[in-house]
C-alpha cells in the first residue's frame, strides 16, 4: 500500500488544482526569480571560455532560456510518457561545464553540439530501462541523493547572499552592505511566509523581492547598462552552427550524461516529497522515467536549435515549500 510522505496542511493547492491567475502570477515570477541566473551562467560561462563573441554568446544564452521554458511545459503538461506531471524546472546544468569547455576548445560549437546529440543517448535508454530496474533506487537511495543536492546548494546560495559574481569584479564582494541587504530580503521572506493570508504566503519571495530591490537603488547597488547592449527579441536557428563529432570527446560526454540522469531521479523524486506525491510505487517510476526522458528530448532539442545540455534543477523545491503552489506556477 503506498502512502504519501509528506502532510498536505503544508501545501495551499494541491498538484492538480487550478488557483486563480494572480497567484498562478505570483508563484511563477518567484520561479522564475529562481532560475534565470543558474540558467544563464553556465552558457555564459562555456562561451567565453571557448572564445566566442559577445553576439554569439547572447545567442547561446538566450536559447538556453528558450529550450528550458520549452522542457519545463513539457514535464509539467505531461504528454503520455514524456514529462513527469511536477514542476520539475529544466535548465541549463552545471554538470556539463568543464566537459563542454574542453570539447569546445577541440573542435568549436559544432563539436559540441554533435557530441551532445550522441551522448543524449544515454538518457534515452535510463528512461527506458529505468522501470525495470526500480529495485536499485529504493527511498534510501533517492533520499540520499535528495540530501546531497540540497547540500551542493548551500555554496550557491553564500556566494549570492555575498554579492556574486558582480560583486567580485565590482570588489565589494561579501560587503557590510551586501550581507545586510541579503539578510533583509531573508527576513521578509521568513515573515511572508508565515503569514496567515494566502496571497502573501504564496507571493513572499516576489514582494521581498521587490522591496529589496527598491531598497537597493537609491544606494546604487541596481545596474542597468547591461540591457542596453542586447536585442530585445531572439529567434534560434535551427543547426545555425553546424554538426561535428570526435570518439574522443564522446565518453567524457556519456559519463557526465549518466551522472545527470542519476541526479534527475534525485531531483524529481525531491519535487514530489515536496508536493504531497508518492515516491515510490508504479506512479513514481513513470514520473522518474517521463521526467528523464524530457530531460533528453530538451536536450536533442537544444543541440538542434544552439543550446546546451539540461537537467532537472532542484531549488525549485524550496520555493514549492514556501509557496504552496506546484504544478499550475
Amino acid at each position: 500500500m503506498q502512502t504519501n510522505n509528506k502532510n498536505s496542511h503544508d501545501l495551499i493547492y494541491k498538484l492538480n488544482d487550478n488557483p486563480p491567475f494572480i497567484e498562478k502570477c505570483f508563484a511563477a515570477f518567484q520561479h522564475i526569480c529562481a532560475i534565470l541566473i543558474p540558467i544563464m551562467v553556465p552558457g555564459y560561462i562555456v562561451a567565453t571560455a571557448i572564445g566566442c563573441d559577445f553576439k554569439t554568446t547572447s545567442a547561446i544564452v538566450s536559447t538556453c532560456l528558450i529550450i528550458s521554458g520549452v522542457g519545463t511545459f513539457l514535464q509539467a503538461k505531461k504528454i503520455g510518457p514524456i514529462g513527469s506531471g511536477l514542476l520539475s524546472i529544466q535548465g541549463t546544468s552545471f554538470a556539463f561545464v568543464s566537459v563542454l569547455i574542453v570539447t569546445g576548445k577541440i573542435g568549436g560549437l559544432p563539436l559540441i553540439f554533435g557530441t551532445c546529440m550522441i551522448g543524449v543517448a544515454v538518457q534515452f535508454i535510463t528512461a527506458y530501462f529505468l522501470p525495470k530496474v526500480k529495485n536499485l533506487f529504493p527511498p534510501v537511495v533517492s533520499g540520499t541523493v535528495v540530501f546531497l543536492i540540497g547540500a551542493t546548494l548551500i555554496d550557491v546560495a553564500i556566494d549570492a547572499l555575498a554579492g556574486g559574481q558582480a560583486a567580485k569584479t565590482a570588489g565589494n564582494y561579501a560587503s557590510v552592505s551586501n550581507i545586510l541587504l541579503g539578510v533583509f530580503v531573508i527576513i521578509l521572506i521568513i515573515t511572508f511566509q508565515s503569514s496567515r493570508v494566502k496571497i502573501l504566503r504564496i507571493g513572499c519571495i516576489m514582494f521581498a523581492t521587490v522591496i529589496g530591490f527598491f531598497v537597493a537603488f537609491p544606494f546604487g547597488m541596481v545596474d542597468f547598462s547591461a540591457l542596453s547592449h542586447n536585442q530585445m527579441f531572439y529567434r534560434p536557428e535551427f543547426l545555425g552552427y553546424g554538426l561535428n563529432f570526435s570518439f574522443s570527446t564522446l565518453l567524457p560526454m556519456l559519463i557526465i550524461f549518466f551522472v545527470v540522469a542519476i541526479e534527475g531521479i534525485g531531483d524529481i523524486t525531491a519535487t514530489a516529497y515536496v508536493s504531497d506525491e508518492h515516491i515510490n510505487g508504479e506512479l513514481h517510476m513513470k514520473r522518474l522515467s517521463g521526467g528523464i526522458l524530457t530531460d533528453g528530448i530538451s536536450t536533442l532539442l537544444g543541440s538542434f536549435m544552439g543550446g546546451f545540455p539540461l537537467s532537472c534543477f532542484a531549488q525549485n523545491n524550496g520555493i514549492i515549500q514556501m509557496t504552496g503552489g506546484k504544478r499550475q506556477a
